[in-house]
């Protein structure tokens, strides 16, 4: 980014305007010989690098690398043509290829009277061809059917490695959200084994608890303060009310992620039938709080 004046990028040299994203200005004209290279770097919203040259910009060769902007949380957005490189008095010649590291992208490129344009179209590499588990498999074969014109489409196809798609559908698979369902069970059998151990004796109680939830791929840290009063009704019957508030936090593969809170209140009626028999009923109200994240 910045200003220069007449520009000659020879073989081995790098034209990149960086950033990201910017342009560079040339005061005059700009000439890109055979085994140079022009760096593009685009986001979604159909933002790019540019190159501007007041006067010719005339190309006898060279590579144009295309590449999403690097940031992180960006991708190349489909069939959308992006103004790379531009001469105000003419553009001559064109460049002899273009590349990308994006595995699931042919990028082309095209032409007018002052303008050189990059576009990216979706290629024939089915995203199944890099998945490694069952839901991944699931995920790739979604993105599969859907049109080139889906956001998802695109942001996984800018993805430049087998790994990073892999992390791109394992974000997407929803599988967090079954998880968390799993650890909430989990807290609320905690939450009655505790309150269970506190309805034997007249007293008031509290307690603080926890269990830890790890499957493949997920972990859930639940933690909670419970407080309640078991009393004697009768010689017979007792009456337990306990009431609680929990904090949980999840993790799925280090990338969606999640946090909850948790309003638990349980009844518990005991009765001496004698003989050696009892009854006892339990109640549960469970009230969640869930907020997760995931970044793409």
């Amino acid at each position: 980014t910045g200003t220069v004046g007449d520009t000659t990028v020879n073989s081995g040299g790098i034209v990149a305007p960086g950033n990201s994203i910017g342009t560079i200005n040339v005061a005059g004209d700009i000439s890109f010989a055979g085994g140079s290279f022009l760096d593009v770097e685009v986001d979604h919203e159909g933002n790019s690098d540019l190159t501007h040259a007041t006067g010719t910009a005339t190309i006898t060769g060279g590579t144009v690398r295309l590449m999403a902007e690097d940031t992180g949380d960006t991708y190349i957005a489909l069939n959308t043509p992006y103004t790379i490189l531009t001469g105000d008095t003419a553009v001559a010649g064109t460049f002899d290829a273009v590349t990308t590291t994006s595995l699931f992208v042919t990028p082309s490129l095209s032409y007018d009277a002052n303008n050189v344009y990059v576009t990216a179209a979706r290629n024939g590499t089915s995203f199944r061809t890099v998945a490694a588990t069952y839901n991944q498999h699931q995920v790739a074969a979604a993105l599969d059917a859907l049109p080139t014109t889906s956001t998802a489409v695109a942001a996984a196809a800018t993805q430049t490695s087998a790994a990073g798609a892999q992390a791109f559908f394992d974000a997407v698979d929803g599988s967090l959200h079954a998880n968390i369902k799993g650890s909430l069970s989990s807290g609320d059998r905690a939450f009655v084994e505790f309150f269970e151990d506190y309805t034997q004796d007249q007293s008031y109680f509290a307690t603080y608890y926890g269990n830890w939830t790890e499957r493949q791929h997920f972990s859930g840290n639940n933690q909670g303060f419970m407080f309640g009063r078991t009393k004697h009704i009768s010689p017979i019957e007792t009456l337990s009310f306990a009431g609680a508030f929990e904090r949980s936090t999840y993790d799925d593969l280090g990338a969606p992620s999640g946090q909850s809170n948790h309003y638990r209140a349980a009844a518990a009626y005991g009765r001496d039938l004698g003989n050696g028999f009892s009854l006892k009923t339990q109640a549960l109200y469970s009230y969640h709080t869930i907020e997760t994240d995931r970044y793409i």
